[in-house]
């Protein structure tokens, strides 16, 4: 196994082709050991063999186990120990909200260590334009997208602070995607407080947020920036292990 990894490893870096020869050296391996693993990774289409110059390149058939093993990935297995982590790291509610088909869904929640339980529920759909998670997910979207999103959407107020004018929206979210986390201060509800970040999925768009609230008895303003820049370290983690890279978001 460990061989077989090497030399895949070793063709992940091959740009255009690598040679039997370069392989061999590059894995470590005698010649027919390694034409013997390439002959077998070649039957199975997770390597390709050029029959013009006789170079070895990653196939379709990686790519096919990679979406295969992406798509059986359930975020909530994946993210909840980072969940976990937050929550006793700060005591306050940790909330996973889920970006799919237009809809922002909380998908997971890990409750924190006070009495008071705010917010909402498991599998409760939650408004874009009030609430962190969902300005967090927006200020990531192209531009296009999020006008799709907004125009002729009611921006129902549910408090005196929630923010109910696209162009005051838009500033806002602006601000969002340079800091890189989103701020409810007792936007969605009075009382309470949250901090949220999105996790990118290996298309680089924002498929996930995730949040810390809390009351506002247990939580001041400024702490709230201070959680945002950490969770924006710990989302770059989480984003690599749904196949999110640098390169994926300088592409876009």
């Amino acid at each position: 196994m460990q061989r077989t990894i090497s030399l895949l490893d070793a063709l992940s870096w091959s740009g255009t082709g690598a040679t039997l020869g370069s392989l061999a050296v590059a894995a470590d391996l005698s010649q027919p050991t390694t034409l013997r693993y390439l002959s077998t990774l070649v039957r199975t289409g997770v390597v390709e063999k050029d029959a013009a110059d006789g170079t070895y390149r990653l196939g379709l058939g990686l790519l096919l186990l990679w979406e295969r093993a992406m798509g059986n990935l359930d975020p909530r297995k994946v993210v909840g120990p980072y969940m976990e982590a937050l929550r006793d790291a700060h005591g306050e509610t940790v909330n996973l909200a889920a970006f799919w088909r237009d809809r922002l869904v909380l998908i997971d929640a890990r409750e924190g260590f006070h009495p008071i339980k705010m917010g909402a529920r498991i599998g409760q759909e939650v408004p874009l334009h009030s609430n962190a998670v969902g300005k967090a997910i927006l200020a990531h979207l192209g531009v296009a997208k999020r006008r799709d999103l907004l125009e002729g959407r009611e921006l129902v107020r549910l408090t005196e602070n929630t923010l109910t004018d696209v162009e005051t929206l838009e500033r806002e979210l602006t601000l969002v995607h340079e800091r890189g986390y989103a701020i409810d201060d007792e936007e969605s509800t009075v009382g309470l407080r949250c901090v949220a970040v999105p996790i990118f999925d290996r298309h680089g768009e924002p498929a996930f947020a995730i949040s810390v609230s809390a009351p506002t008895s247990n939580i001041v303003r400024e702490r709230l920036d201070a959680l945002g820049v950490g969770m924006v370290a710990l989302t770059a983690t989480i984003s690599g292990r749904f196949g999110y890279s640098a390169s994926t978001a300088s592409a876009r």
